[in-house]
C-alpha cells in the first residue's frame, strides 16, 4: 500500500506532453534547482517542463524556486518535498507501491 502525505503545499496538476526525462541523483545538497549537482547529466540535466524521476536512495528535496515538471515519478525510496518555491506538475505524479512521498510547503 502506498502512503502519500500532503501538508500545506501548493501542487498544481494539469495535462501536458512530456518533454525530456531528468533523473535525480542528489550530490548531497538536496536542492532541486541545482541542476549541475543533483540531476543526472550535469548543468543541462534539468529544464522546466521535463519529467522528474526519483529512483535513488530517497531523502529530502528542497524546491526553493518555482519549478514545473511534465510528470514526477518516485520509484526508489521515500522522498520529502518542501521549500519556499512552488512545484507545478503538468501531468501525473506517480509513487511506486511501498513508497511514501511527503510534500511540505
Amino acid at each position: 500500500m502506498k502512503k502519500i502525505a500532503f501538508f500545506a503545499c501548493w501542487v498544481a496538476v494539469a495535462a501536458s506532453a512530456t518533454a525530456a526525462d531528468a533523473t535525480w541523483y542528489d550530490a548531497g545538497t538536496g536542492i532541486w534547482d541545482l541542476a549541475a549537482l543533483n540531476w543526472n547529466g550535469g548543468a543541462s540535466a534539468w529544464t522546466n517542463g521535463d519529467a522528474a524521476i526519483f529512483s535513488g536512495a530517497g531523502g529530502a528535496v528542497s524546491v526553493d524556486d518555482d519549478v514545473t515538471a511534465s510528470a514526477v515519478t518516485v520509484s526508489g525510496a521515500d522522498y520529502a518535498f518542501g521549500g519556499t518555491g512552488t512545484l507545478t506538475v503538468n501531468g501525473s505524479f506517480n509513487v511506486a507501491a511501498g513508497n511514501t512521498v511527503t510534500v511540505n510547503g
